[in-house]
């Protein structure tokens, strides 16, 4: 895509409706023994084998407190992206510039550029979310990387690009849905990972319930 298209399809993003959650609390049968269970970073595995250990690999899972409803993974991560879709819009100069200077985006490895647009594509022990949003995003509205650099998307990125597309920078675009009190981590209070991280809870199978 010639760079002088990238404007006029940026403008055409605005007119893109949000995708929805829906409204089903996945609460049924199950119990929150522990709110804002934070970051899992590169101890994710760690955590699940005691997890696995502790309730049995079918009788724990996580989900995320939206207001008094919980939702599975995959509204959550709606959400998540929805984050930096409506910074997108309100910042198209900032699109425009990642377009320009990307080749491809990344958190974590480079190897996470292999992840393309599904989020269960997670190669590494530390989840990474950010890019495959982006990437979603930028293929739904019909753009693509113009640029030659690889750019990690984190608050220590060499690229000024990358530290303002960090989800620990980004704004979530709901700042009332975030757990209080907000949880402390590397990101900033009110930011897609606040949301990420603030409401995540860990949920067990009623006793009744175990099969």
């Amino acid at each position: 895509m010639k760079a002088e298209l990238i404007t006029s399809t940026i403008n055409r993003f605005y007119n893109l409706k949000l995708p929805l959650i829906p409204e089903k609390d996945i609460q049924t049968d199950w119990v929150t023994i522990k709110k804002q269970l934070g970051f899992f970073g590169h101890s994710k595995s760690k955590r699940v084998k005691e997890f696995n250990e502790q309730f049995g690999e079918e009788n724990w899972r996580i989900a995320w407190q939206v207001r008094d409803k919980h939702v599975p993974f995959k509204d959550a991560i709606q959400l998540y992206e929805n984050g930096y879709r409506i910074y997108f819009k309100l910042h198209p100069d900032i699109l425009e510039a990642l377009v320009k200077t990307a080749s491809e985006v990344y958190d974590n490895s480079l190897s996470n550029i292999y992840s393309g647009t599904r989020y269960e594509n997670q190669e590494n022990n530390s989840n990474h979310f950010q890019d495959i949003s982006i990437r979603k995003i930028i293929e739904q509205i019909g753009l693509q990387f113009l640029g030659k650099d690889l750019v990690k998307l984190r608050p220590y990125s060499r690229h000024l690009i990358g530290r303002q597309l960090s989800p620990g920078t980004v704004p979530f675009h709901k700042p009332e849905l975030i757990s209080k009190p907000h949880l402390k981590g590397w990101w900033k209070a009110n930011s897609i990972e606040d949301f990420y991280q603030s409401n995540k809870v860990l949920q067990v199978r009623l006793p009744e319930h175990l099969s």
